[in-house]
């Protein structure tokens, strides 16, 4: 696990770059219990008890918990839970973690908007392991409590899966292919689908052409005929069971995903252990993959890391002789191979000179190797949804209640 560009190798190091967004990013993408599991080789204080929570989690187990049934907590007990981890906690004055911290532990354990469960009460208890592991006789500070009350009010305690969805704007001639009101179009208005079709999404690249799928789940009309039955062979018993979901596409490459969460694709390298997907994604020799369970990434071609981020909505990658790519997290943060990072991102693209990313009513784009942005304010109202560079022109998507519109700017010499 790496905090801050270093990786993490003991408990010491652990205590000197600890951060606790950064840490909580590594939890259900598996990285920090397997960075537990080697301090607790190490002896480290608190470890195996972080490690066993963890593998609680991660096996989705419904964890059993003096302090915490059905639905009530029991603070003399979580005290008692806590208490042979508290040792190296006490001050002069005999405080320990808990008593010290107690009115924060209160206050959390009070909101009602937490909605409270067995998960929410282990990753609590997680929580307070963390902090006894790195800062046993500090106080928990109001950023950290803020940001795991923020974190536990958005977890889900359902099993519905979101929706993800792939890009509904495309480079092509000297402009873009974008749908509209189930149709393919271009910016002069001229439909390239059928008129008798509703198109649901679809995906396009110069040598595929369109590969799109109506609202019936039925491969379009406007989907090259030789594409069209290679698709349909490898569909078969597929879309009558679960159906399409998404296509991403990049050159002559494909990735259909099913609503079940398998990956269908005409790349030759294996994809099989690609399961329990929620998002695909493909760039220049690269294709990458969001799985549902740990909202963490899968690579192929591209670089490793990427698959150490978890909470990932999308990513953009691009492997042209160097490992370049861009990840867009659930929480708005855009993080980049070169570890610049961007906050309150909308949307977020990778091409061949740099990254793209919208921030309010402003494209921001930077050439790989430079720091610098280059802002581009934007004309038209409405959210930000997709941006594009292509030759000379930043393109975006808006969306302003159930309207959307095509905008673009012509960018800086």
């Amino acid at each position: 696990m790496k905090l801050g560009g270093v990786k993490i190798i003991n408990l010491d190091s652990l205590k000197g770059k600890f951060d606790l967004e950064e840490v909580w990013e590594n939890i259900e993408n598996g990285v920090l219990l397997d960075c537990q599991r080697e301090l607790a080789k190490q002896g480290a204080d608190l470890a195996e008890i972080i490690a066993e929570v963890l593998e609680t989690l991660e096996k989705e187990e419904e964890p059993s918990f003096l302090f915490y049934r059905d639905g009530r907590w029991n603070l003399e007990e979580l005290e008692h839970a806590l208490k042979p981890f508290s040792t190296k906690s006490k001050d002069h004055k005999g405080n320990s973690f808990y008593s010290r911290n107690k009115a924060v532990i209160w206050r959390l354990l009070e909101q009602k908007q937490i909605h409270w469960s067995q998960r929410k009460a282990a990753l609590f208890f997680l929580f307070l392991l963390l902090m006894l592991q790195v800062h046993p006789r500090a106080e928990i500070q109001s950023k950290e409590a803020e940001f795991l009350e923020k974190t536990l009010k958005s977890v889900d305690n359902g099993k519905e899966k979101r929706k993800y969805t792939g890009f509904r704007l495309y480079p092509y001639s000297s402009g873009v292919l974008y749908q509209k009101d189930g149709k393919i179009q271009n910016e002069q208005g001229k439909c390239f689908s059928s008129e008798q079709e509703e198109i649901d999404f679809f995906t396009y690249t110069e040598k595929l052409g369109i590969l799109a799928f109506t609202k019936q789940g039925e491969l379009s009309e406007c989907t090259d005929a030789t594409l069209k039955h290679e698709i349909a062979g490898k569909l078969k018993g597929v879309v009558k069971e679960s159906g399409i979901a998404m296509a991403a596409a990049y050159g002559s490459v494909y990735l259909l995903l099913t609503k079940g969460g398998e990956v269908i694709s005409n790349v030759k390298d294996s994809i099989s252990g690609w399961n329990d997907i929620c998002w695909v994604g493909a760039g220049l020799n690269s294709l990458t993959a969001v799985r549902e369970k740990n909202r963490n990434l899968l690579e192929l071609g591209s670089d490793s890391k990427i698959t150490e981020f978890s909470n990932v909505k999308a990513a953009y990658t691009w492997s042209g002789g160097t490992y370049r790519y861009g990840v867009l997290k659930e929480n708005g943060i855009f993080i980049m191979d070169d570890g610049v990072r961007a906050e309150q991102v909308l949307a977020a693209n990778i091409e061949r000179e740099g990254y793209v990313y919208a921030v309010k009513d402003t494209i921001y784009f930077r050439r790989f190797g430079e720091k610098q942005e280059v802002p581009y304010l934007t004309a038209l109202e409405g959210t930000i949804a997709e941006v594009w560079k292509y030759r000379d022109r930043l393109y975006f998507l808006t969306e302003k209640e159930s309207e959307e519109q095509i905008g673009s700017v012509k960018m800086k010499e």
